[in-house]
């Protein structure tokens, strides 16, 4: 039987949750994000960011490192793709344009890619130099 097709027979017998597990599993470990250890890590068209969004804040800002990704906090409600659009215009002002939203449109895991840019260049405009 297809491991894909057994994955998610055996995640409908256990719960959605199960199912999702399983199929995360199958999946080579160069495509999951958030592999290499580092939030910001150089793309074939940029700079790639893991973010984690908390959206519904009193205040956007830049709260600094949660985990292995960069945390936002953003006003806007998690409702009609507002949230994103701050979270794009928040660090569209701390990074400069363009910024594309590229994972995660509704999860509050996002990756978002800078077209313009190094590594080094990103995370010292964010303050998190090592």
């Amino acid at each position: 039987q297809d491991p894909v097709r057994r994955a998610t027979v055996a995640g409908w017998r256990n719960g959605r949750r199960g199912c999702s597990q399983a199929i995360y599993r199958l999946v080579p470990r160069i495509y999951c994000v958030g592999v290499s250890g580092s939030p910001i890590r150089l793309s074939a068209m940029g700079v790639t960011i893991d973010v984690w969004v908390v959206p519904g804040a009193s205040r956007s800002e830049f709260v600094g490192l949660h985990g292995d990704k960069v945390k936002l906090r953003v006003t806007a409600p998690p409702e009609g793709d507002r949230a994103n659009e701050e979270a794009m215009r928040l660090l569209e002002s701390l990074l400069g344009p363009p910024v594309s939203l590229i994972g995660g449109m509704t999860s509050r895991h996002k990756v978002f890619q800078v077209a313009n840019g190094d590594v080094e260049t990103v995370r010292r405009k964010l303050g998190l130099l090592s």
